[in-house]
């Protein structure tokens, strides 16, 4: 008996018009998402990384200092600044300011966020020309704005 012939496999269908054009939408959202998706990690990582950053970065601190009555016209003063923890001289300055008897000093210093040890040196000139000098200390924390510092009053 002569083996029996197969019939011919059936013919492929043509895909349909513009089937090789274009991948279906959800295969075209799939593909536009692997694009985007490094790019959107990487601008998250980005903007971790500067809110970790920018505050160690040096900017401008604001300081309003309140010099309460005392006897004599403010003459000067004297700011001495260090980071809490470190013991080395982180900055200062000393100025001159003529001043009744009280008032607010504004003065800006650059200088990163954190909590600083603050050494205000406030002289004094008396009626008599003499002068005198009152030192206080205060801890503060600096945040890129103004910070108010308010002394004590001294003794009449």
């Amino acid at each position: 008996m002569p083996p029996a012939e197969l019939p011919p496999p059936p013919a492929a269908e043509p895909p349909p018009a513009g089937a090789d054009a274009a991948p279906g939408p959800s295969q075209a959202q799939a593909w536009s998402w692997r694009r985007l998706l490094p790019k959107l990690l990487l601008a998250g990582a980005i903007a971790l990384a500067l809110t970790q950053l920018l505050p160690a970065l040096p900017s401008d601190q604001q300081l309003e200092i309140d010099v309460p009555t005392g006897p004599g016209v403010v003459h000067q003063l004297e700011l001495i600044w260090s980071r809490v923890g470190d013991a080395s001289h982180a900055g200062g300055v000393r100025l001159a300011v003529p001043l009744t008897s009280a008032g607010t000093i504004h003065h800006t210093v650059r200088a990163p966020d954190g909590p600083y040890d603050l050494r205000l040196v406030v002289q004094r000139r008396l009626s008599g020309g003499t002068l005198t000098e009152t030192s206080h200390h205060r801890r503060v924390t600096l945040r890129g704005g103004r910070t108010r510092i308010v002394l004590e009053p001294e003794p009449q």
